[in-house]
């Protein structure tokens, strides 16, 4: 049965563990890096744990504001699209935590009125969204969200997903300007319009670029792919292939 899981004070546990305790036996053997890592992404939140997550530097909340001011310095053409960040209380970080069916429709009703209020969305337009470490790629109808009043529930899946990968590290929402594909480009991924993309590696600390990269890496893709047992990565697989030469050419060009 849906239980009542979001109130003020409240964190809706769900494995009774003592996380704090077997975090703590877990850092004194290093060599169970991968399993605390792992233990971490889907356990329960504690104040320690939120904390830990708050201070994760890979969560786009503690790094794109430095992007976005020295964006706004340079005199460079790049842009990146509107971006708006939100660091959940708590109470709400663990809301989404639990697995989706086992939520309450109250419940999901009252977040997704929250997400929509908090960052100001609008109806009839179309957003892309993540958490502060996890974008949904691999099931990109949840990662592209043209309905603004289901928002919050859209999160709840994609951070659910996150958890079970090891990406549940994170305690922050973002949602991006959806930029369109003018191109009308093949897709993959449920949805994900095979556009050429750039990969640059960038060394920060000696202000210099590592190199530039293909985001559809051909060799890579046609592992990742080609391997996939479902039909329907199957089905990429085939249209990765009838659009890799262009794919190729354009970035080449470009």
């Amino acid at each position: 049965m849906a239980r009542r899981a979001i109130r003020p004070g409240f964190i809706a546990k769900t494995d009774g563990f003592d996380v704090d305790q077997i975090v703590a036996d877990l850092e004194n053997h290093p060599e169970q890096e991968g399993l605390l890592s792992r233990l971490l992404s889907v356990s329960d939140l504690t104040e320690k744990t939120y904390k830990r997550f708050a201070e994760n530097p890979n969560s786009l909340y503690n790094w794109y504001p430095a992007i976005e001011k020295a964006l706004a310095k340079s005199d460079t053409e790049l842009k990146t699209p509107d971006t708006k960040v939100m660091r959940l209380p708590i109470e709400m970080t663990q809301f989404i935590r639990l697995e989706y069916p086992e939520t309450s429709q109250a419940d999901k009703d009252l977040f997704n009125q929250f997400i929509f209020d908090q960052f100001d969305l609008e109806d009839d337009k179309t957003y892309f969204i993540k958490t502060g470490t996890f974008s949904s790629k691999f099931q990109f109808a949840n990662a592209k969200c043209s309905e603004p009043r289901e928002m919050g529930e859209y999160f709840q899946v994609i951070n659910n997903f996150a958890m079970t990968v090891g990406a549940g590290h994170t305690v922050d929402l973002v949602v991006r300007e959806y930029i369109e594909d003018v191109e009308d480009n093949p897709t993959i991924y449920n949805g994900m319009p095979l556009r050429t993309e750039f990969r640059a590696f960038v060394d920060c600390d000696k202000n210099g670029l590592i190199g530039v990269v293909p985001y559809w890496h051909p060799i890579v893709m046609k592992r990742a792919l080609k391997s996939g047992l479902s039909e329907s990565i199957q089905q990429d697989y085939q249209t990765y292939l009838s659009h890799e030469q262009h794919l190729v050419d354009s970035y080449n060009e470009l």
